[in-house]
């Protein structure tokens, strides 16, 4: 009875295998892990950041009087396009063209009378210093007059630079005084677009760099613009720094106060090294992936660039023409021997 006993379980030790991992079978050795393959591929990475911003126009200034004044005349249209010098408003100026009437009389007169003292110098009738008196009195007139010309010319406010006038401040017959705010004015035939960017980026920023800009507004479209200039200061809370770029608006679609989401194209890689994101194989903070060498699986660690909608960018650990395993990699362990499936088999289901 002991003797038989004793066969049986003899005989139960030699049926059960010894198995660890899958790398052993029952009776045929190894298992065999089917597993699929995808070759690596070349294709073109670009590197860029997005970051949110706030358009603002060219140029932009509120137009208000120099001089207290009744508002006489109103020369534009709310949203009207006038070029530099237009006029804009004028004040009342009646009483100011006046006073440069009467000083240009008394100008008239001081060189009526330098005409005379200086015939009269020569005939030895009057004195050089009555002579040089009378010219000091025209230069003083001379400059009375240009002043009066300058406080009239006060009177027309005009635009400084051309633009696009926003929406009336003021009425007819208003008074209005210095800072009183009567019209805004606006360049847009170029938008700029203040936004910020990570400090760790300001060695790879400079004016000319390209990016895309989006609003909301026109979903279906992309700006184009240039960074024209970046800020002198990193903001110590954020440690960013704040850039502007400029977009054509040549079609006037863009409005300053606008939010805009905005791309910079830092790099882009026409042979960047391409692999399946399933063919990755994490282990802590490093990344593998798997080879078939001689009908082995073989590990690899890779250093991962950028990653793509189901790819990513691999910047060392392998090269063209290699094929990654990209299916049946939670069953594979360095050295396993495998059989590659052919495309539209599934390996779990082998």
């Amino acid at each position: 009875m002991i003797g038989l006993l004793a066969a049986a379980a003899v005989g139960v030790w030699r049926y059960a295998p010894f198995q660890a991992d899958g790398a052993v079978g029952s009776h045929a050795g190894p298992v065999v892990v089917p597993v699929m393959l995808a070759p690596v591929r070349t294709g073109t990475v670009t590197e860029a950041v997005d970051a949110v911003g706030t358009t603002r126009a060219r140029e932009a200034v509120t137009i208000t009087a120099k001089t207290t004044g009744i508002l006489d005349k109103i020369e534009f249209e709310d949203g009207q396009t006038v070029a530099a010098g237009a006029p804009i408003i004028r004040l009342d100026s009646a009483e100011l063209e006046a006073t440069v009437s009467s000083a240009e009389a008394e100008l008239r007169n001081a060189r009526l009378s330098l005409d005379r003292g200086e015939t009269l110098s020569k005939s030895r009738n009057m004195a050089q210093a009555q002579v040089d008196t009378l010219r000091s009195d025209l230069e003083v007139k001379t400059a009375a007059v240009a002043a009066q010309k300058a406080r009239l010319a006060e009177r027309v406010i005009v635009a400084p630079f051309a633009g696009t006038l926003g929406i009336r401040q003021v009425s007819q017959g208003a008074l209005v005084s210095p800072g009183t705010a009567i019209v805004t004015l606006d360049d847009l035939s170029r938008v700029k677009v203040d936004f910020n960017l990570p400090e760790v980026l300001l060695s790879r920023l400079a004016p000319g760099v390209a990016l895309e800009v989006r609003s909301d507004a026109y979903p279906d479209r992309t700006f184009t613009a240039t960074i024209t200039s970046i800020d002198t200061r990193i903001d110590p809370a954020t440690r960013s720094v704040i850039t502007v770029a400029e977009v054509d608006n040549r079609d006037n679609l863009l409005r300053p106060g606008m939010f805009m989401t905005v791309r910079v194209q830092l790099s882009t890689n026409p042979t960047a090294l391409l692999v399946a994101e399933q063919a990755l194989v994490p282990q802590g903070s490093r990344q593998f992936v798997y080879l078939v060498v001689d009908g082995r699986a073989v590990r690899r660690e890779v250093t991962l660039g950028t990653r793509l909608r189901g790819e990513v960018q691999i910047l060392s650990g392998l090269a063209t023409g290699d094929a990654v395993v990209v299916e049946g990699t939670q069953r594979l362990r360095d050295g396993v021997p495998v059989q590659v499936q052919e495309a539209g088999t599934s390996p779990a289901a082998s």
